[in-house]
């Protein structure tokens, strides 16, 4: 085999020759078009692109399906003793699912002289990765980091690794680190907008993806990944736009397009146009993604329509669970959830709530949250509420825990032609972080030392991160978690509205449960802790409410929707609004709604949503 070789790097050469004996008999003329094109491609030895090819083509999904094992075979022969072909044949191996072969591959390379071991750590972590082992996998990645910390890929594949396994702040970090050295490198960018997405800050997500795109107009990663979060952040029609300048090419592309396209649609309430744009390709679904917003979709049609897209999606997780990331198998169950709630048959429905919930690890940390509860009792205990003049009688802020009303109050509130709504600003919890030095639990020792240059600092981050928002006379910030940081609304702008929200707790923490987040909700992932963190809640509420008593009112979501005019009055009188017969129809708002919430608030009020524990009641002993 070593007269094939001749020693200058293209051991292809002898590949290339075997390939087409491989195949089996009966391929049709577009495989056969993709065999020969990879033919051409490793005979003239570009291995780099023939990988490439692998990654990117619609007919990758042929090696997936086991029939080019004997081009396998054929590769195995070749003794390789060049670097750069022994780390392609470790990502065809990889390709082709084949992590033996990838393995023995890699093994070659530790009789190589000179090849760094850093190297060869990654290698092994990507055979790990390939496997779906992602932990022995970050082990052999964190090994090659620590050897060569400065290595833009190494870097880049061990953040990769810890979005996988759901840890999305710690991937970031890793992806800054880069763009601090090579502000264009592409992995990075890419990924990092992925973390930022994952992490529910998607302005931040959206710039990321197109500087990507932006530095390289063929990165089609880069472009599904921007319209996918311009879509999530509710800019539909931006979305649309760039979606129709999309071409595709291939079974691949075509997939992905038609995922984005039923997005916009089912964005948009076309339901059955949505799921029109999908059906033709649920068959030979090459992405998770597309099998989600499938389940998203048909569960918005027909019973009949949802328990067909449930036993389309479980055929496709009986051939992945196990060969998929975690991630992508719990996007899977929460879409299964839903389904079987949609048909009623509420045990199969929390089985995958809870299997998706299992997934995620336990990383909620109570002594924090009590840490931070003792020390808002601290404050509201021995401050005076201050009676300063503001300008900030524009503001309105909107909290509670999550599934409570936030989403549905701000959009009937932006009903008001001169209100506008920011959706979820994150800026209130950056400002505490700044303030505590990141541990949370010491910034309200910090609200009276505030100065006043700090104060109007302050002030002057928030307006400029409301975007668009900060154009109306008036200000509504939905974002639920901002009931830990009533006293920096207040200190910040002292004449601000609060409005509390409050749902019937088994309500909410069921809602919460079976909801699939993005964004940081540690406390989301077990009953127990839900059930803790909703104590907490209600009891940080009622400190801040003994100081700012006149400020903040509370609002039940069963009050809201039983009774609409009278509850409604009463909240646009407390924030200083006129209440009219608009505030009836906000659903048909134009304002974005960027939350999981965003179809509810499109739909008149409707009832359904109160008493839903109930179907669930025996599944909830741990909330006791």
């Amino acid at each position: 085999m070593k007269a094939y070789f001749n020693g200058d790097g293209h051991a292809w050469r002898f590949v290339g020759a075997q390939w087409p004996e491989s195949l089996p008999q009966g391929v049709d003329v577009a495989h056969e078009a993709f065999v020969r094109r990879m033919q051409a491609l490793l005979e003239a030895g570009d291995y780099q692109r023939a990988r490439r090819e692998l990654e990117e083509s619609a007919e990758a999904r042929l090696i997936h399906e086991g029939l080019v094992q004997g081009a396998l075979h054929a590769i195995d022969l070749v003794v390789v003793t060049d670097i750069a072909d022994a780390a392609a044949l470790v990502d065809i191996g990889l390709m082709v699912r084949d992590d033996t072969f990838a393995e023995r591959a890699a093994l070659r390379l530790v009789a190589i002289k000179g090849y760094p071991l850093s190297s060869l750590y990654v290698l092994v972590s990507r055979i790990y990765a390939g496997r779906r082992r992602y932990r022995e996998a970050l082990m052999a990645a964190t090994e090659a980091y620590q050897l060569d910390g400065a290595s833009d890929d190494i870097a880049c594949h061990l953040g990769v690794l810890y979005q996988n396994l759901g840890r999305p702040v710690t991937a970031l970090s890793l992806f800054e680190a880069i763009l601090g050295r090579t502000p264009c490198h592409l992995g990075a960018l890419v990924n990092s907008g992925v973390s930022f997405q994952n992490m529910g800050r998607a302005h931040e997500a959206i710039a990321r993806f197109a500087r990507a795109c932006e530095l390289d107009h063929n990165n089609t990663v880069a472009h599904y990944n921007w319209i996918a979060a311009l879509i999530g952040a509710g800019f539909t029609e931006r979305a649309s736009g760039l979606l129709a300048r999309l071409k595709a090419t291939d079974d691949a592309s075509g997939q992905m397009v038609s995922t984005l396209r039923a997005q916009t649609m089912e964005r948009d309430g076309m339901y059955e146009d949505a799921l029109a744009s999908l059906e033709p390709w649920i068959d030979k679904a090459l992405y998770s993604q597309s099998l989600v917003v499938y389940g998203h979709v048909a569960r918005r049609c027909s019973e009949a329509k949802a328990a067909m897209a449930a036993d389309t999606i479980e055929r496709w997780r009986a051939h992945h669970e196990g060969v998929t990331s975690p991630a992508e198998i719990r996007a899977i169950l929460f879409a299964l959830g839903s389904l079987y709630d949609r048909i009623s048959d509420f045990d199969r429905a929390f089985e995958c709530y809870k299997s998706a919930n299992n997934l995620v690890p336990d990383r909620f940390d109570r002594q924090s949250v009590d840490d931070l509860l003792t020390s808002v009792r601290s404050f509201c205990a021995r401050s005076a509420l201050r009676r300063e003049e503001s300008y900030d009688e524009t503001m309105i802020f909107v909290v509670g825990m999550p599934r409570s009303g936030t989403s549905l109050m701000a959009q009937i509130l932006a009903t008001d032609q001169n209100t506008g709504s920011a959706g979820e600003i994150a800026t209130i919890g950056r400002i505490a972080s700044e303030l505590s030095g990141g541990v949370i639990a010491r910034y309200p020792a910090m609200l009276e030392a505030l100065s006043d240059p700090e104060i109007a600092r302050y002030r002057r981050a928030y307006k400029e991160s409301l975007g668009a928002a900060s154009e109306f006379l008036r200000i509504v910030d939905k974002m639920p978690a901002n009931f830990q940081f009533v006293g920096i609304i207040m200190r910040l702008f002292p004449n601000a509205k609060i409005i509390h929200m409050r749902r019937d707790w088994r309500d909410t923490c069921l809602s919460c449960y079976c909801q699939d987040f993005s964004g940081r909700h540690p406390y989301k992932y077990r009953l127990a802790d839900l059930a803790y963190y909703y104590r907490v809640h209600e009891s940080m509420m009622e400190a801040w409410k003994d100081l700012y008593g006149d400020k903040i009112i509370t609002v039940g979501y069963e009050d809201l929707v039983f009774h609409f005019d009278q509850t409604t009055r009463e909240v646009f009188q407390f924030v200083g609004l006129p209440w009219h017969e608009g505030a009836r129809a906000f659903f048909r708002n134009k304002a974005r709604c960027v939350t999981s919430s965003y179809q509810q608030v499109k739909e008149p009020i409707y009832t359904t949503s109160v008493g839903r524990w109930k179907m669930y009641e025996k599944h909830l002993t741990d909330l006791e």
